[in-house]
Formats: structure tokens, C-alpha cells, sequence
């Protein structure tokens, strides 16, 4: 049974409290009321059956599963708002999120409106969910490393970050003790505009019709566009054009093993994020690939 199985119906406040466990206790309110549509839907035990599950039967590893997703959906409801109303083209970017990583209909995504919409009215800030998320994975960077990419994911859903948005990217850094030279690294990925599909090839993931980086055409334009290409897939290993290749083969060892989504996922990474951390897995592999070819290393 899910995590999500084992709190379906119980008092999700009392596990982890603060801002994060009102904003769980309200969401799962919402299920709760319709139990029993949940119990014929996905074969949910009743109230009496649930009580066994919760607190007591959730293992360590559910509960930081369970935390991470509460602070994820909180935290992008609100960057969502940050200048006072939803920003729409960045609340797509969520739902999107959802249905690339979830049954759209099911418990998990069900339940992350339900924390997005809950978190977005609620009275609490961004830094009150980032700072309690921190206490919780303080120690594990790459959980850290994983929530920021999320927060810029959907900070540059529209092509820009703006002045209010980048305001609570910051404080995220500086919550999570990033140094200011992560923070440009972080940049330098989400600036360039490109990401890298499944089959390793990158390209342009914004307004293609802008021009912002050329064409794909020949000439000039392609010349921009590769060495914006290349550009990306080295702050992708948070590097810079003039590392020595030494250094680029320690930051693809490191990275790769950090990434590997086995690996995220025995940290407390919930499932429902399995197939986010695999596509971090193939960037770095793809970048890797390229600064390889372009460097001629073996």
C-alpha cells in the first residue's frame, strides 16, 4: 500500500504539523469527504480499517515520501501567486506536471490539487513551506537540489521569471544554504531556454517563433543555437566552458550517481516523482554526451 493509501482518512496534522501539516489536514479533508467514492473507486478500506494504517504503520520512508510531496505542491501554489494573483501560464506548467507524472484522475494528482489549491488560498508564505521542508531535508542535497530545479521548472513557464518570482527563488537559496554560485548555475540551465527530450537530442523548449536564440536553420543562426546548446549542458554539470576535463568527468561521476533515480528515490523521493528525477538522469547523460563530442574526449 502507498503512502497516500495509509493516510487516506486520518489526521495528516499530527505526523509533521507547522504550516505543511495544516495545509495536508485541509487537502486530505477534501478526499475524506468523498470516502466513499474513494473506497469504490480504488478499493480504499473504510474508516475503521484506515485507522490502523495511520500514524503509527507509516515506515520513515512514507513520511518523508509524504512530506516532500505536501511541500512541493505547496511551494509552487505559492511562486504561483507570488505577485498576488495565479500566474495561469505557470499554473499549467503544474498540471502538466501532474499528468506527465501522474494518473490525472487518480489519488496522487487528486490529491496535489488539493494541496495546490489549499496552499494558494492559505495565509501561510513560501518561506514558512521552504523553511519547514529544509528542516526536513536539510541533509540531503540533492532533495534540495531536485525541489529547485521544480521551483525553476515552473518559475519560467511563461519564458521569464519576474521580479516577485525571483524573489522567492532566492529566498528558496537561501533557506536551502545554497551558495550564490549554485544559484548562477541554476540560472544558467533555465536562461538558455533549452532542455534535453528523452532520446538525449536537446532543443529548444520556448517560443521557437520568438527568435530569441536564432533559427534552426543553417549559418549563423545554428552556430548560435549549438553553442547555446553547449552552453546549457555545461551548466547542466555546473560548469563552465573552461573547466579542464578532468573536472567535467568528476562532475558527470558525481552527478550521475546523485541523480540516479534509484538513488533519489531511497532518499525519500515519492514515487509520484520517479519519472521527474529519470529525465534529470538523461540530461545530465546528455550533456555529458555533448561536451564529450565537442572536446573529442573518449
Amino acid at each position: 500500500m502507498s503512502w497516500i493509501g495509509k493516510i487516506i482518512g486520518g489526521t495528516i496534522g499530527l505526523l509533521f504539523g507547522g504550516p505543511l501539516g495544516m495545509i495536508a489536514g485541509a487537502a486530505l479533508g477534501h478526499l475524506v469527504d468523498k470516502s466513499a467514492e474513494f473506497r469504490l473507486q480504488y478499493h480504499e478500506p473504510g474508516p475503521a480499517e484506515q485507522s490502523r494504517y495511520f500514524p503509527g504503520d507509516a515506515t520513515e520512508g512514507e513520511k518523508r515520501q509524504m512530506i516532500y510531496f505536501v511541500s512541493v505542491f505547496s511551494m509552487l501554489a505559492k511562486l504561483c501567486t507570488a505577485s498576488g494573483t495565479m500566474n495561469a501560464r505557470s499554473r499549467e506548467r503544474v498540471e502538466q506536471f501532474i499528468r506527465d507524472n501522474m494518473d490525472s484522475n487518480g489519488r496522487s494528482a487528486r490529491l496535489a490539487r488539493n494541496i495546490f489549491e489549499e496552499a494558494s488560498r492559505s495565509s501561510f508564505s513560501f518561506e514558512s513551506f521552504a523553511s519547514q521542508f529544509y528542516s526536513y531535508f536539510g541533509a540531503d542535497s540533492n532533495m534540495l537540489v531536485t525541489m529547485m530545479h521544480i521551483l525553476f521548472q515552473v518559475s519560467m513557464a511563461d519564458g521569464t521569471m519576474d521580479s516577485a518570482e525571483q524573489r522567492l527563488i532566492d529566498s528558496a537559496g537561501q533557506i536551502f544554504h545554497f551558495s550564490y554560485m549554485a544559484m548562477e548555475t541554476f540560472r544558467r540551465q533555465y536562461a538558455s531556454g533549452y532542455r534535453y527530450s528523452s532520446s538525449g537530442a536537446s532543443g529548444y523548449s520556448g517560443n521557437r517563433s520568438s527568435g530569441s536564440y536564432g533559427s534552426y536553420g543553417s549559418g549563423a543562426g545554428a552556430q548560435q543555437s549549438q553553442s547555446s546548446s553547449l552552453a546549457h549542458s555545461y551548466a547542466v554539470l555546473g560548469l563552465t566552458s573552461d573547466a579542464s576535463d578532468d573536472e567535467v568527468k568528476k562532475a558527470y561521476r558525481k552527478l550521475s550517481i546523485e541523480y540516479h533515480p534509484d538513488m533519489v528515490a531511497s532518499k525519500g523521493l515519492p514515487e509520484e516523482f520517479a519519472k521527474f528525477a529519470t529525465e534529470k538522469f538523461k540530461e545530465i547523460n546528455a550533456a555529458y554526451q555533448e561536451i564529450k563530442a565537442s572536446r573529442g574526449l573518449k
